[in-house]
């Protein structure tokens, strides 16, 4: 919750350790291309991409960002690199500008580049929320979705027209999108469940005020008596306690969640009955 990173023009990049209280500035790679995105496996090893093809890779916190030539390197030299990504020490991957993806198995010393998507199709972000569930965001609504590890990908039913520019999930049934134009799409939040005969269903869970200072509250109607859990989780899908587990009588229920002992930030409330499971965002603002 203290490290942060940017990643900036003129290959610059930028780190704080207090939280965003303060950012350093630290030399970069030492070469004008601009970075695009970056990625900080741990508080020493990370990597950049970017402009004309360029993968940078520090093994000192950001200190140095020495530029890796290697691969037929100037083949790749019109290539805008937008986005990358390393599931663990090991195992990363880029995206970038006609379709293409890149893919490192031995900590970015050797790069397979791949075409995934179309010549017309600009990659423009790739997530994974574990070692084999990852997604890609780009151009014209495009969203690509891989469940063995980046090994194959299918294409998703896309719902706009509009350029994604950025794709992060907290679960596997709870993720965003967003682009051009204001464009944001939610998948999730909506329950993970079958059945027709749940006693819980989404449009009866409401969670208020959010955002909150100190006291939150879960508000449920049951429409019979159901066994429950109900849990809170940070951004990175840590189990911070449970709220309440066991029996509820049927009708209108209502937990507090103290928000007090958190910094602000994202949360996610997770309920959970035998036939279904929702996922309730709730936002800390000591402000409010």
């Amino acid at each position: 919750q203290n490290n942060g990173y940017m990643f900036l023009q003129a290959s610059g990049f930028k780190k704080t350790s207090d939280g965003g209280n303060s950012w350093t500035e630290l030399t970069g790679s030492g070469v004008i291309d601009d970075f695009r995105d970056g990625y900080m496996i741990d508080e020493t090893n990370g990597w950049a991409v970017g402009t004309t093809g360029i993968i940078a890779h520090t093994t000192d916190g950001g200190l140095t960002w020495p530029q890796y030539e290697y691969n037929n390197w100037t083949e790749w030299s019109p290539i805008t690199i937008e986005a990358v990504h390393f599931t663990s020490m090991m195992n990363g991957f880029a995206v970038a500008d006609s379709g293409a993806l890149f893919r490192t198995t031995d900590g970015g010393q050797q790069w397979t580049k791949s075409y995934i998507a179309g010549p017309d199709d600009h990659l423009m972000d790739i997530f994974f929320l574990n070692a084999n569930l990852g997604w890609i965001a780009g151009y014209h609504g495009k969203i690509m979705k891989t469940t063995d590890g980046g090994g194959s990908w299918t294409t998703e039913t896309p719902v706009t027209a509009n350029d994604l520019n950025s794709v992060y999930f907290v679960s596997s049934n709870l993720g965003w999108a967003v682009g051009a134009n204001g464009t944001i799409l939610r998948f999730g939040e909506a329950s993970s469940g079958t059945g027709d005969n749940n006693p819980l269903s989404a449009d009866r869970v409401t969670v208020y005020p959010n955002p909150a200072s100190g006291i939150a509250t879960l508000e449920m109607f049951l429409e019979a008596e159901t066994e429950i859990s109900v849990s809170v989780y940070d951004i990175t899908g840590r189990k911070l306690e449970t709220v309440r587990e066991g029996i509820l009588p049927k009708g209108e229920n209502r937990l507090a969640i103290n928000l007090d002992r958190y910094t602000n930030g994202l949360y996610f409330c997770r309920i959970t009955t035998p036939g279904v499971q929702f996922t309730k965002s709730i936002i800390k603002n000591s402000n409010y």
